[in-house]
């Protein structure tokens, strides 16, 4: 069995989709009510084995056809190919080359690059279908974020605002791709400005092309994963405070900012990882999501020698372009993640 095969738990995937493979046979519409009853009559409406064993063999013909240098387990392939396979017809990339990041949220590919883009390189960000039952608590971020469609439009269908309310597949659907397209304009609005981001090249229901930041070899270690010395430290600490200062002012809050999601090359950063930013104007959790990202990024940079006051630190900052509402919402924390439950015992000091 294939070393990350537990990355693609196929049966909850498909579960989670319905237990359907996209690029099969598409749904019918105004399916019989009798039908879809018998469709429901497991308690738990789980797919069958011939289901699982027919997903795993069935495959489109044009998988048969690629020979990516990435050699991906049969499950994963079929996953890559609805996922990254519009992309690969419309010339975006020549090849997937290899993994560079994986995770309960996304998994990153280096693929090879074209005349499209004009680079060696392309990054491929593809969703997972539980990257958003992941985000449990979710609502704090959701809270003044219009719900958006594939082409980033502001959904204003009734039957689509009903299926999110009802939390049906449909609706986790239409969810799934409003955080990618918030994740897609926030990147744009960002990389427009100049500030250290990547390069947005093109998107759909589940994945994200952007800019490659890495050599041939390996693509750009996170800050975690690398020692600096004080005197590196000290002019990225600026730059990283240079680029939270110029997204309150252009209205974004990142959300998850650490030193897990800073890439370094050659003495640059970029900052990765958007689909929860917020805008400080319209959310009310906003001061302390802010001042939960500066305390991470500053505790990481206060190992090398660095001093400064983090909440002082974030006090300054908002309050150069926003008043001082400090209010949190604390259900926003999840209790499963040890970062989150620091910070707030932090707040009960």
């Amino acid at each position: 069995m294939p070393s990350n095969y537990d990355q693609f738990d196929l049966l909850e995937e498909l579960n989670e989709i319905g237990g359907k493979l996209p690029h099969q046979k598409p749904r019918v519409k105004n399916t019989p009510k009798k039908q879809q009853r018998d469709r429901r009559k497991d308690k738990y409406n789980l797919i069958s084995e011939p289901e699982v064993a027919q997903a795993l063999f069935t495959q489109r013909d044009d998988i048969h056809t690629l020979d990516f240098t990435y050699q991906a387990s049969k499950t994963e392939r079929v996953w890559l190919m609805d996922s990254l396979g519009s992309f690969y017809d419309e010339r975006w990339f020549d090849d997937v080359l290899q993994v560079i990041k994986g995770g309960k949220e996304a998994s990153v590919y280096q693929c090879k690059g074209n005349t499209t883009t004009g680079t060696d390189f392309v990054a491929a960000k593809v969703y997972r279908p539980r990257m958003f039952r992941a985000l449990r608590n979710d609502a704090a971020y959701k809270e003044g974020r219009g719900l958006l469609d594939e082409d980033g439009l502001l959904v204003k269908d009734h039957g689509k605002l009903k299926a999110v309310h009802k939390g049906s597949a449909f609706g986790k659907a239409v969810t799934h791709t409003s955080w990618i397209e918030h994740e897609v304009k926030t990147m744009q609005a960002l990389h427009a400005a100049d500030l250290d981001v990547p390069e947005f090249y093109a998107s759909n229901t589940n994945a994200i092309l952007m800019e490659y930041i890495g050599d041939e070899e390996s693509a750009a270690p996170a800050l975690i994963d690398v020692g600096l010395t004080a005197s590196e430290a000290r002019p990225l600490f600026q730059r990283v405070l240079h680029n939270l200062e110029e997204m309150l002012r252009l209205g974004v809050i990142h959300g998850d900012l650490s030193a897990y999601n800073i890439l370094y090359l050659d003495g640059d950063i970029t900052l990765i990882d958007f689909p929860q930013a917020i805008n400080p104007r319209q959310n009310r959790n906003a001061y302390a999501i802010f001042e939960r990202d500066v305390i991470r990024v500053s505790e990481y940079f206060m190992r090398y020698g660095i001093k400064t006051d983090p909440k002082r630190l974030t006090t300054k900052l908002w309050s150069a372009r926003y008043p001082l509402t400090p209010d949190f919402d604390l259900a926003a924390l999840d209790p499963d993640d040890e970062k989150d439950m620091a910070f707030w015992k932090k707040t009960q000091k």
